[in-house]
């Protein structure tokens, strides 16, 4: 087998790993396994009719929310936390749109004509790349197709309409918390912050005194990210439950009852041994 030293994730080792720590969080992996199923199982049961955005959007949301779940817990399977917790804020991100638009059928609409502000920002910095656009075989990727393509996007924009922003989704969506807190503190993963790779990559007794820096795995604190998975499926779940009126309150009831419960028994083992 490849050591990891000599080929970090990518190594065949990882394999060991990985079922060493589906050993060690085996109620963890099997609650996330329930909770998979489960959300699949209730994806399959949303009705949506053609023309309704807000149904569409949701349904289309709450698949991205099952598969980044399961790229989720892949990641902590392979004892890669730093790119779970990546992940897991791609997860918050896409639960504010998710509840947002269950929640406000406007919203819906709000999220759909945002894509022509991100097209917009996308071109008008494609215009100050200075490439050289004879490389690019589409005809309307020169000079004169891209202004006419950023003419066309700023009539459809229009003067009043604004980017929805991550922190306005979450505020519409009443999971402001979310976004002060947990959604704050992954995004300094996301953003290779200090704060982060400090902890995650250095080695030393203090800021000023690094001994070193390293690649490993990273199986600590693993029960707080399963928490955060879990927590904001169970919202997903109940968002679409709500609005599609499913009529699982009980099931989603219990899986919130159940990860809080692993959770506690968790937090009382670590109290009990500091």
């Amino acid at each position: 087998m490849s050591e990891f030293k000599e080929e970090g994730f990518l190594s065949t080792e990882m394999v060991d790993t990985a079922q060493e720590c589906r050993r060690q969080h085996s109620e963890w992996f099997a609650l996330c396994e329930s909770m998979n199923r489960f959300s699949l199982a209730l994806a399959s049961r949303l009705v949506c009719h053609p023309n309704n955005r807000q149904e569409c959007l949701a349904a289309a949301l709450f698949l991205r929310t099952i598969s980044i779940f399961e790229g989720t817990v892949v990641l902590i399977e392979r004892c890669m936390l730093i790119e779970a917790k990546i992940l897991l804020r791609t997860l918050m991100e896409t639960l504010f749109a998710l509840r947002a638009i269950t929640l406000h059928a406007e919203v819906a609409d709000e999220f759909y004509g945002s894509q022509y502000i991100t097209k917009l920002k996308a071109l008008r910095k494609f215009m100050e790349a200075h490439l050289d656009l004879a490389y690019f075989p589409r005809r309307d990727l020169t000079e004169h197709g891209l202004t006419e393509r950023i003419r066309e996007l700023d009539g459809l924009v229009g003067s009043d309409r604004t980017e929805m922003r991550t922190r306005d989704l979450a505020e519409k969506a009443g999971l402001l918390d979310f976004y002060n807190v947990a959604y704050t503190v992954l995004s300094w993963t996301v953003h290779s912050n200090i704060l982060d790779i400090a902890g995650s990559h250095m080695a030393g007794q203090s800021d000023s005194d690094i001994s070193g820096v390293y690649l490993g795995l990273q199986m600590e604190k693993v029960e707080q990210w399963f928490l955060s998975a879990c927590e904001c499926m169970v919202v997903a779940m109940q968002s679409v439950n709500g609005m599609f009126r499913i009529g699982v309150e009980n099931e989603i009831t219990d899986y919130e009852r159940r990860y809080k419960s692993r959770f506690a028994s968790y937090w009382t083992a670590i109290n009990e041994q500091s």
